[in-house]
Parts: structure tokens; C-alpha cells; sequence
């Protein structure tokens, strides 16, 4: 399990609950958490009406200790009380060491033979005190002995078979089946266990042994039967109860998880076995409880009516010598609080638990845990919710003080209640954390899925998606932009950052419009090769972008929209894309660019690219196309200009396409016109010829285009030594690799004329060398040989345009536009072609 899931689990409700539910039952399972239990229920208690006075049982003090330890004279109290006809007596007092002296049976075995049998017996009892005090509680009947518990390591062996309550374990509950024992096992301090401290054996043959508290507070502090190795020990006040009641020793049956029977009174247990007396709010004696001094008694004072049929409860008094014990806010010695918890058992003042106690309290503790997990999360911070929990506590915690006071039964009603007392407050904490948290972390959405949608209006698609994946909540407006995210990284072209895309919204969305269809249809294009730039140049210019794909976005180049393709250039593809800002349609020149580019070509052919950029961005004039923009992407270099409604020149080059004269003438004067402003920019196109001249023949409109090899001659990169042009409209300057200046333009559209006029060009051959013989040595033929209705004028143009020398040459475009046009006015004014005003000679020397 991953840490996230691991604290989702522990932090969520059923984690926090399910932390409560086992604090809670640990605690029930030991004395932790029992203080609460024993805290309520005593003070339910103390709103129970004190016990009636007259209960037939009767405490005999003594305040001497040394009284205490003299047996002879317990014996003759003994004897007296049972004159008297006392219905059972109880010594509670210290009975675990012999006071007959240890050598006696040899000393009177020498007295024996020296004085006679009747002197030794008549010896024996006076000095045998054990031996008397036995003989006076076996004609009796009915004794009962103290046997106090204390901590130790545990019970030892029974000393007589007597001792030992009869058990019925047919009459044995389910609950104490060993199958359910674990599940209603009561709690007991962990590593505390009991022992007994058993009267003298003399003792424990004439009387019954049973259990008492000793000071250091053993639990439980009134037992009802306490568990020994071999069967079960009364509680001291069990017998005594059962003397009053006239039940016999042998009618006190012990029921294994149910509790005792008095003959046919069936005593309930608590799972710890104990009585459960209701502690009496103020000292007993005089009141609930009779009382007389030890001495009184051995008086005579006291008269049969005060003892005949009771339970009489012979101990130390208070400030003579015992510890003292404290119960419920009151100080009381043992051997009185013996004597309450006796007349509390004779009157049924107790408060009943059964031996289910415990299995109940647990059943209770899981089903207030389930109510929790129940109860709706809108409730756990709200004041409906809280309320109704309070509530809940309070019922349950009142119920059980009510069932007390009206039925005197206790139920396990302190726990479960704590549960529901302790995770309610955990539940409301958390929501109110989850909350706070909630709301920053919609804060930090909110703040990141803005960044983001600024990010992607800039056009910037990698910050944005860094910033949708900080968004941790969900909504429409960040499916919908991580939607839009994706086809605009399909119209980049960067198909593999779509796919995370589309996986990214899918896994927060799974069925997000038709993002699994997208996903499908771009599979194929992922990781797809580029070609080399050498493979582009042999296939035409390179890979063309999938425009005409229905199932893939329109792809994008910069921030323009791509449409439909144009053509191809020099270098790459054009486009015609839209400026989705303004709606404006431009031509996008492209060069595709990729790793897998051999690194000379690719730097020979980034050069050309953005030097056509620099020196067109830096032109503005009507028959210069304008650059708009120029980028570079991950995988193209662009340059977006002018779309230009018209065709290159040289669809006009073939002897059956020619354009009328005074056409070409108008044509050529506004390339030259353009070439006179480029030059005063100081760019010089050097590649001037009919393919880069756009004609747009409705508006008469031409722009000259593709400056991949213009010289910008303030520049401080120059490529001194490199022949960059078209050969056949190349000056011969050019050719011969020698510095050039503007003049060379006008050399190409001197070729241009030509070719445009007569359907070919001035120097043809069929080798390289052979061309740059003929551009640098030999003259071209008279155009007006070619085609004579040109006329000389036309001729004087040509030839003044294709001079070897750049001196002899028309030295600006301006000078060679105004000799264009007054070609044209001369055509017009001439009276049929072929003839015109003036000679030859006379235009050549005034144009």
C-alpha cells in the first residue's frame, strides 16, 4: 500500500473511528479506563435511598488488639453469642497464625506422666487456645472464618475440602463457554493476581474459610465467590446472608457466569464475581448496622433479643491498630464495611451486573462506533450533528443512572459512550481541517488553473500544463482547458506531449468528451521519424504537416492556424495559415528542422532562413512582400508574410504564356521600383528572377519575395567566397564569386526582362562552366532578333541591363524603372507596333 493510500486510510473517518474503537476496547479489557465506569455508577449510587435501619446483623468490636490475638477469650465470646443464639458468626479477624505454643504435645506429655492425665488435659485447655477456640465455633455451626485476599503471585491449595462452596454447572450460562469467555472476560489489572491467606487448619475444620479485602484494596472489595484452584471460596458475607436467610452452607450453589444461590434465591454476579453493595453514604453503625463493644458482651450486658437470629460480626474497631479502609469518600474499618456489605445482602441493596456485563459493553462499544461511520459527513461539523450525538451521551448516560435508581441494574452504558464522546470531536475536528485544507487548496487551484490558462492564451503549452498539474480539484473548466491543451499540442505537432495530455485529463476524468478516441487516433503519430534535410531536399522540401487529416487537430505554427498547403519554396513548404487574433490570412514559409539534420546542412539552411526573414523585416514598401513574424519551433523554423493573391513570374516564361510588352515592361518597372527602395535599405536580393516575383495580374500588383541569399550589407556576418543565386540570372560578378552590389539586382532583372519578353533566357549552356562563360564573355542575342515588334527601345533597355561592366549598367532601379516606363509611353504613343518617334540611339543616351 502506497504512503498516500496508507494515510488516506488512517486520517479518513473509518480510520479515526476504527482508532477510537480500539483505545476503547483495550481499555475495557483493563483497569485503564474502568475508573469512568465505577465513577458514574457510584454516583448513581449515592442518589439511592440509604438502606433501612434493623437489619438483623450485629457488629461485636473490639478496641484492644491484644484482645484480638487472646483466642481463649474469642472462644468464650463464641460461646456466649451461641447461648445467645446468634444465627452464624463471623470472626474477622487475623486467624493465618497459630498462638498455641509451638512445643506444647511434648510438655504436656511430660506433665502426663508426672501429674496425671486430668491435670495434663485440664493444662491442655487451658494453654491449647487454637484447640478452644475450634471447639467453640464447631459447636456452634455456623462460623465463618476471615480469609483475606492480598496482591501476590496467587492462590494457594485449599487446606480442607469444606472450605469450598457446591457447584452446579449444569445451570452453567453461554456466555461463559469457553468459546465467548475471551469476548466477556472481565478486566483485571494486567500481572496482579491474588492470594489467600487461609485461617489455621484447626480453624478451617471447625469453621468456613471465607474471602475479605485487605487494606491494599484487592478487587473486588465485597466478592461474592472468589475462584481457587480447586473450586470456589465464599465471600465473607455470603454465609452469613445465607444464615439469616435460614439457608443451610450446603444450599449455597455456585452457577458459573450467572452468580450464586441462596437456596431459591438466585444472587447475580457481576463478571468480576462481586456483590455489587451500594455503599453507604454515611457510617452504618448505630443505624443499618448494630453495634457493641467486645467487653459489654463478656459483660453480660447485652441481652438475647440483640443477638438471637442475626449475623454477628466479631472485629477490630476503628483506631486500634488495623488499617483502615476507605470506600466511596467514607473511612470505614474492615470489619464494619464486612458488616454493611452482610446487611447490604440480607436487604438486596446492591445494584446488579450481569456476567454478560462485559460482552454486552463491547457489543455496545462497536455498535456506537458503527453509529459514528453511520452518521452522514454533512452532520460530523454541524450543530445538528453535534447535537444529536450530545444527546445520544446523554440519554445512554442518563438511562443507566435511571435504570439504577428505578430496577437497581447497571448497564454498560460508560464506554460506548465515550466512543461516540470521543469520535464525534475527532470527526467534527477533521472535517474542520479537511475544510480549512479544502479551502486553500481551492485557493492554490483556483491560482494555478488561472497561471494556466494565462500560460496557454500566451501560447506557452508546457508552463501551462506544469500548472494544470498542480490543480488538485476537479471541475469543468480544468477538464475543458486540458482538453483544449491537448489539441493544441496536436496542432504544434508535438503529438507524444498530447498523449500525456489526454492521459493526464483521462485519469481525472475518464470519459472527458472524446478524449479516448483522440488518444486511439494519435497513437500512430507518436514517435514518428523526421527525415533528414538532405531526404527533404530530394523529396521536394520535406515532410509535409497532416493539414488534411479529419481525425487530427489543424495543426498550428506559432500562433498561427494552419488551413491548407500553398506550395513549396527553395527550402521548405508554405502554408497558409490565420492569424487567429485578427483574423488575418498570411503565407507561412517553413523550414523543418530535427535532430537527425547533418548539422552543416542544417546551420547552411537555418542561415539562408532567417537572413530572408532579416532582410524582409526590415523593408516596408508595396511591391516587397511584408514579414509579419518569423519563429522557430521544436521542430520548424517559419517565417509568416504577406498572402499574396497572385503567381509567380514564371508561369509567364514560355514563348506560348508571354505577357503583352507593355505588361512585362509595367511589371519589370515595379520589381525595379522595389529593388531601388530594397537597395537604399541596403539589402541587395541577389537571386532576382521571374519564381520570386508574385503577380497578382487583377490588381496589376507584383512583390518581389524569398530573401533566403539577400546581402544585408551592414551586416556584420558576411559569407565572402560563396556562390549563392540562381546561375542563368546571375551577373557576372556574381558568377565569378567577386563582391557584388546592388547593381547585380538589376543585371538579373535585365535576364528577366529578357526572358519574359522572348520566352528564353540571354545565356544558356549545357554545362556550369559553360554558363559562366557565356554570362562573363559573350554577348546574348538582340532580343529585337529574337522578337522584332519589341522594337529598338526595348532593346536599348535590355542591353543597357546586361552590360558586363556594373559601370556601363543602369545604376539604380530607379533610373532603369523611369527607362521602363518611357518605354511604355512610347508604345502608346506609337501608331502601330514596330514603330516609334525619334532613334534608337537618341533613348539610349537620354535613358
Amino acid at each position: 500500500m502506497s504512503l498516500p493510500t496508507l494515510r488516506k486510510a488512517v486520517l479518513g473517518p473509518a480510520g479515526l473511528i476504527g482508532l477510537v474503537l480500539l483505545v476503547v476496547l483495550a481499555g475495557s479489557f483493563s483497569d485503564a479506563l474502568r475508573p469512568l465506569d465505577e465513577g458514574l455508577r457510584s454516583l448513581a449510587t449515592r442518589l439511592v435511598p440509604d438502606m433501612r435501619p434493623g437489619v438483623p446483623v450485629t457488629l461485636i468490636e473490639i478496641h484492644d488488639s491484644a484482645q484480638a490475638l487472646d483466642r481463649a477469650r474469642l472462644a468464650r465470646a463464641v460461646e456466649r453469642l451461641d447461648a445467645m443464639g446468634a444465627a452464624a458468626i463471623g470472626l474477622h479477624l487475623p486467624l493465618d497464625h497459630p498462638h498455641t505454643p509451638p512445643r506444647l504435645e511434648p510438655w504436656l506429655g511430660q506433665a502426663r506422666n508426672a501429674l496425671g492425665p486430668e491435670m495434663a488435659e485440664s493444662w491442655r485447655h487451658e494453654l491449647d487456645t487454637d484447640d478452644r477456640l475450634a471447639q467453640a465455633l464447631t459447636g456452634h455451626g455456623r462460623s465463618v472464618l476471615a480469609a483475606p485476599l492480598a496482591m501476590g503471585a496467587g492462590t494457594a491449595s485449599v487446606p480442607h475440602p469444606d472450605a469450598l462452596l457446591n457447584v452446579d454447572r449444569s445451570a452453567r450460562a453461554w456466555y461463559d463457554w469457553g468459546v465467548f469467555r475471551p469476548l466477556f472476560r472481565p478486566a483485571e489489572p494486567p500481572g496482579r493476581n491474588l492470594t489467600v491467606h487461609w485461617p489455621t487448619q484447626a480453624l478451617v475444620t471447625a469453621g468456613l474459610p471465607a474471602a475479605t479485602a485487605t487494606p491494599d484494596r484487592p478487587r473486588p472489595l465485597a466478592p461474592g465467590i472468589v475462584p481457587v484452584e480447586e473450586g470456589y471460596l465464599a465471600g465473607f458475607a455470603v454465609p452469613l446472608a445465607a444464615a439469616v436467610r435460614s439457608v443451610a452452607v450446603d444450599d449455597i450453589i455456585v452457577e458459573p457466569g450467572r452468580g450464586l444461590r441462596l437456596g431459591e434465591t438466585r444472587i447475580t454476579l457481576g463478571p468480576d464475581r462481586s456483590l455489587g453493595v451500594i455503599p453507604p453514604r454515611r457510617d452504618p453503625r448505630g443505624r443499618q448496622v448494630e453495634v457493641h463493644r467486645l467487653d459489654t458482651l463478656m459483660a453480660g450486658d447485652l441481652g438475647n433479643s440483640q443477638i438471637q437470629g442475626r449475623a454477628v460480626i466479631l472485629g477490630m474497631a476503628e483506631g486500634a491498630g488495623q488499617p483502615l479502609m476507605s470506600h466511596a469518600g467514607l473511612t470505614l474499618p474492615q470489619a464494619t464495611w464486612s458488616a454493611w456489605t452482610t446487611a447490604a445482602l440480607v436487604e438486596g441493596h446492591r445494584v446488579a451486573t450481569g456476567g454478560w456485563f462485559h460482552g454486552a459493553e463491547r457489543l455496545l462499544i462497536l455498535l456506537a462506533a458503527l453509529y459514528l461511520l453511520w452518521l452522514p459527513a454533512r452532520l460530523h461539523l454541524s450543530t445538528t450533528g453535534l447535537l444529536i450525538s450530545g444527546v445520544t451521551v446523554f440519554v445512554l448516560l442518563n438511562l443507566s443512572i435511571g435504570l439504577v435508581l428505578l430496577l437497581q441494574w447497571w448497564l454498560p452504558v460508560v464506554l460506548p459512550a465515550l466512543v461516540i464522546a470521543l469520535g464525534h470531536p475527532l470527526l467534527a475536528l477533521r472535517c474542520w481541517l479537511l475544510d480549512r485544507l479544502e479551502g486553500d487548496r481551492r485557493e492554490a487551484s483556483e491560482a494555478w488553473l488561472q497561471l494556466g490558462i494565462g500560460q496557454q492564451g500566451q501560447g506557452h503549452l508546457e508552463p501551462a500544463f506544469d500548472a494544470y498539474r498542480h490543480c488538485r480539484l476537479d471541475s469543468d473548466t480544468l477538464f475543458a482547458q486540458l482538453y483544449q491543451l491537448g489539441r493544441d499540442f496536436e496542432r504544434r505537432r508535438q503529438y507524444g506531449r498530447a498523449v500525456e495530455v489526454f492521459r493526464f485529463l483521462q485519469s481525472r476524468h475518464s470519459d472527458f468528451r472524446d478524449t479516448t478516441q483522440r488518444l486511439e487516433r494519435l497513437k500512430p503519430f507518436v514517435g514518428s521519424r523526421q527525415p533528414r534535410l538532405g531526404e527533404m531536399q530530394r523529396m521536394g522540401g520535406g515532410r509535409e504537416l497532416a493539414v488534411d487529416d479529419d481525425s487530427l487537430e489543424k495543426p498550428m505554427i506559432g500562433r498561427y492556424n494552419v488551413e491548407r498547403q500553398l506550395g513549396r519554396g527553395s527550402m521548405g513548404i508554405v502554408y497558409l495559415g490565420v492569424d487567429p487574433h485578427i483574423q488575418r490570412k498570411v503565407a507561412i514559409k517553413t523550414l523543418a528542422l530535427n535532430r537527425e539534420f547533418e548539422p552543416e546542412l542544417l546551420e547552411q539552411a537555418k542561415w539562408r532562413f532567417f537572413r530572408e526573414a532579416e532582410a524582409s523585416g526590415r523593408l516596408n514598401h508595396r511591391n516587397i512582400v511584408t514579414v509579419y513574424d518569423v519563429g522557430e519551433e521544436h521542430d520548424l523554423a517559419f517565417i509568416a508574410m504577406d498572402y499574396l493573391q497572385g503567381v509567380p513570374l514564371d508561369q509567364f516564361t514560355q514563348p506560348l504564356t508571354l505577357l503583352p510588352i507593355t505588361e512585362v515592361l509595367e511589371v519589370c518597372a515595379q520589381v525595379a521600383d522595389a529593388l531601388d527602395y530594397a537597395h537604399q535599405q541596403e539589402v541587395i536580393h541577389r537571386d532576382i528572377k521571374p519564381a520570386n516575383v508574385i503577380y497578382d495580374q487583377g490588381k496589376g500588383l507584383v512583390k518581389i519575395t524569398d530573401f533566403g541569399i539577400a546581402s544585408v550589407t551592414d551586416h556584420n556576418k558576411t559569407r565572402t567566397g560563396t556562390i549563392l543565386g540562381t546561375p542563368a540570372f546571375m551577373s557576372p560578378e556574381q558568377v565569378a564569386g567577386k563582391p557584388v552590389d546592388s547593381r547585380t539586382d538589376l543585371f538579373s532583372l535585365g535576364v528577366m526582362l529578357y526572358q519574359m519578353l522572348s520566352g528564353q533566357l540571354p545565356f544558356t549552356a549545357d554545362t556550369m562552366a559553360g554558363l559562366v562563360y557565356q554570362i562573363t564573355q559573350t554577348h546574348p542575342a538582340d532580343i529585337t532578333d529574337v522578337r522584332p515588334e519589341l522594337g529598338p527601345l526595348v532593346g536599348v533597355i535590355v542591353t543597357k541591363s546586361l552590360q558586363k561592366d556594373p559601370a556601363k549598367r543602369y545604376q539604380t532601379g530607379g533610373e532603369m524603372a523611369r527607362a521602363l516606363r518611357g518605354c511604355i509611353e512610347a508604345f502608346r504613343r506609337m501608331p502601330r507596333p514596330g514603330q516609334f518617334s525619334g532613334s534608337a540611339s537618341d533613348y539610349y543616351h537620354d535613358h
